[in-house]
């Protein structure tokens, strides 16, 4: 999340002309919220041996998850790569990991 935040995003709305708090960036910023929500529930639900409740909220969080995985593949990352070079990727993944990747 913090790559898309800090570095994708800016780039994805500079690059189409658009509000930082619009369109495709403005979605997954909230999806990031959501999931970021779910995920301390659970986490919470799991603490408390709650297991009703960490089952539905892990449902819930696997599907937000889903839903947020699908518009990355389908959008955001051909958007992405019509605009930021490989080599530019590899800048940011190092700034954010601290490293080069291996992929």
């Amino acid at each position: 999340m913090k790559l898309e935040d800090d570095y994708l995003f800016p780039r994805l709305n500079s690059y189409l002309g658009i509000d930082i708090n619009s369109g495709l960036t403005a979605m997954a910023k909230r999806d990031h919220l959501i999931i970021l929500k779910l995920l301390t529930f659970t986490e919470e639900a799991e603490k408390a041996r709650d297991i009703k409740k960490a089952i539905l909220t892990g449902r819930h969080l696997d599907r937000a998850l889903k839903k947020h995985r699908e518009r990355e593949q389908m959008i955001q990352y051909p958007v992405s790569d019509v605009f930021i070079e490989r080599d530019e990727w590899e800048i940011m993944l190092i700034k954010i990991y601290g490293k080069k990747l291996e992929y």
